[in-house]
């Protein structure tokens, strides 16, 4: 381990905070091993708030993560103040990831995006739809599949990204892989123009139409007319409904709301389904379903009703 501390000052910073971490650790060892037991899974021990010398922490991204594994934690955030500079480094070394600590007078509030690692972590993602009383359940296959974090920097050429920032999304697994099936199936309820239309998924694609109504006669024809449209190409999670920000009915902003998931092309996100699979180039879409949250939803694992915040789609838009 290199530590690039430049006076002593620092370097008994990082004992300082070795041996406070490493205490932490041991007093928690008994737990953490129950915890273990219990849950039948592992546990990772992790600093959530930490701040490096992009605002006023003392060590770079690299140290405070040195500092973070030689007292045995197995994660670290950098959340520095009202900046994303961190998010620069943070990205490039395993183990570590970012937030940010606005500061709003005295109000200090720690941001973590946590969101990627769940979803590379993930292999199935378990939803459940309530609409005035009726249940319906989607699985989707997120095995063989690595996320992506909206975080507004853009550092390669040919990322595909949009503004704002404030959303996880992966593509779930379209069964590419010989003897390999896609296992998303389930019911996906959306609500279109006041019509609530509900598709049956199976293999990650949208199969049939199961409810009634002109809306539903419309998507019942695009599934059918035009089979890449039918294609989940994305499971995406937004944060800032968590911040008190409310749909306004423009998509990009809507979809880092909460909950969204999309129809039609992936490759541009690493999926397989690109404009050679569908019919013209005028029928190319990559289209959102934005599904809203209600109150008490934080702190439950549903999600009511589902909406759809309509747009015009255009070839190759997100």
């Amino acid at each position: 381990m290199t530590i690039n501390s430049q006076t002593e000052q620092d370097l008994n910073r990082f004992e300082y905070m070795k041996d406070c971490l490493s205490r932490f650790k041991e007093e928690s060892g008994d737990r953490v091993l129950e915890n273990k037991r219990l849950l039948n899974e592992d546990v990772w021990l992790v600093d959530p708030h930490t701040h490096s010398t992009f605002s006023d922490g003392r060590g770079s991204v690299t140290e405070n993560y040195d500092v973070a594994m030689a007292c045995g934690l197995d994660y670290v955030y950098i959340t520095d103040h009202n900046t994303v500079e961190q998010a620069k480094y943070s990205t490039m070394i395993e183990g570590i990831s970012w937030g940010q600590e606005p500061v709003i007078g005295r109000e200090h509030i720690v941001l973590l995006n946590p969101t990627k690692k769940m979803l590379d972590d993930a292999h199935t993602a378990e939803l459940v739809f309530d609409v005035k009383g009726t249940t319906y359940e989607l699985k989707l296959d997120l095995r063989f599949r690595q996320a992506h974090a909206s975080g507004g920097l853009f550092p390669d050429g040919g990322t595909a990204g949009n503004l704002p920032s404030g959303e996880s999304y992966i593509v779930p697994y379209e069964g590419e892989k010989p003897g390999e099936a896609s296992l998303s199936a389930g019911l996906l309820p959306v609500e279109l123009d006041g019509e609530v239309v509900v598709y049956r998924i199976a293999a990650n694609k949208a199969v049939e139409v199961t409810s009634d109504g002109p809306i539903s006669e419309r998507e019942r024809a695009l599934i059918n007319n035009e089979p890449a449209y039918a294609n989940l190409a994305e499971l995406g999670l937004g944060v800032l409904s968590d911040f008190g920000i409310r749909p306004i009915g423009t998509v990009l902003l809507d979809e880092k709301l909460g909950l969204h998931i999309a129809f039609g092309r992936s490759d541009h996100f690493g999926g397989q389904v690109g404009p050679k699979d569908f019919s013209s180039p005028e029928a190319v879409v990559h289209i959102d379903r934005v599904l809203s949250r209600l109150p008490p939803a934080p702190s439950q694992a549903r999600l009511t009703p589902p909406t759809q915040r309509s747009r015009e789609s255009t070839p190759h838009a997100r």
